[in-house]
């Protein structure tokens, strides 16, 4: 499991009590209510944040301004926790790549992690590579992540129109793709050393020299990407003759997931897991104590989506409740 790994190989990063926490929950962090002032943090979109005043700020690799680190070890530990990024984003063998990090070698396939038995498919994505990069060289390699994305992607917000980027050659040519999936190719080719963040309070992307075989030569870019699977129903021995899955429900509870994915730009297993939906189809909660009992439901998320999913659900069940006694 990646995000065991993850917080696992966060304790290594503590100095002397310092805090530096990695938060790898699968929600985007806009507040850090509860996390201590100073702490670095890690969302999910990737970006290297600071717990400020309640809130997460981008940090740059030559910020200054977290309370009890040295300007060398702010960069140190920048430069750790944007290895773990990489981490919690590679399609490759996720025991290579912690054996990597330390100097060691390793197979290129282990057999065990989550990544090697996984389901890949191969995607050509040398288009793709290209209309970023040209994105990055044509706005002068002025801005980060989020504004090349939304170029991209033709986002007519107050800040693209004044900065005059909707008159760009490069505005709109992925207005199809959702933000979450420009990223995803803008990390990994980060990850492959085409473009890096280099900056001070807001990095910035700028194309490296290896950038120029893609721009203007010949190297194709392949990108891995997991095959989408069925849903798996898991009951115990006791509960596999009577209990199955309400494929009616499951599909509304689908529906709602990705509509709430939508909203926040992210794939929709960041909501909820197929697993989860399935667990909610089988424990049919009515209430939040009871939906706290579903599996993949936490605090948090039951505080971000609780109230919607029980809506659906309390609907649902009214529905066919009726609907068995009218046919009772």
């Amino acid at each position: 499991d990646q995000r065991k790994a993850l917080a696992k190989w966060a304790k290594g990063l503590k100095n002397d009590g310092d805090a530096v926490q990695a938060v790898s929950e699968t929600i985007e962090l806009e507040r850090t209510d509860g996390i201590k002032e100073g702490q670095i943090i890690v969302n999910s979109k990737g970006e290297i944040c600071v717990s400020r005043r309640g809130k997460a700020v981008p940090l740059g690799v030559n910020s200054t301004k977290v309370k009890g680190h040295s300007k060398e070890q702010v960069i140190k530990d920048y430069d750790r926790l944007k290895q773990m990024t990489f981490y919690s984003t590679t399609n490759t063998c996720l025991r290579r790549f912690i054996l990597d990090y330390f100097g060691e070698k390793s197979p290129n396939y282990c057999g065990n992690c989550s990544n090697c038995l996984t389901k890949f498919q191969e995607v050509d994505i040398t288009i793709d590579a290209q209309k970023i990069l040209s994105c990055i060289k044509r706005t002068k390699e002025r801005f980060g992540k989020k504004m090349i994305c939304d170029t991209l992607r033709g986002s007519k917000s107050e800040k693209i129109i004044r900065l005059g980027l909707n008159n760009q050659t490069t505005y709109g040519l992925m207005k199809e793709y959702k933000e979450y999936q420009v990223r995803e190719i803008i990390d990994y080719l980060e990850f492959e050393g085409y473009i890096e963040s280099r900056g001070n309070e807001y990095p910035t992307l700028v194309a490296t020299p290896k950038a120029n075989r893609i721009l203007f030569g010949n190297e194709i870019v392949v990108m891995k990407r997991a095959e989408p699977q069925e849903p798996k129903v898991h009951t115990s021995k006791k509960e596999k003759s009577t209990t199955s899955v309400d494929h009616n429900l499951f599909a509304e509870l689908k529906a709602l997931r990705r509509e709430l994915a939508d909203e926040k730009n992210v794939p929709a297993y960041i909501v909820f897991s197929d697993a989860t939906l399935i667990d909610m189809c089988q424990k049919r909660p009515k209430n939040t104590e009871e939906l706290l009992e579903v599996s993949g439901v936490g605090k948090v998320k039951l505080e971000l989506y609780g109230d919607k999913f029980l809506q659906l659900l309390r609907a649902y069940y009214h529905i066919s409740d009726s609907v068995n006694e009218t046919e009772g």
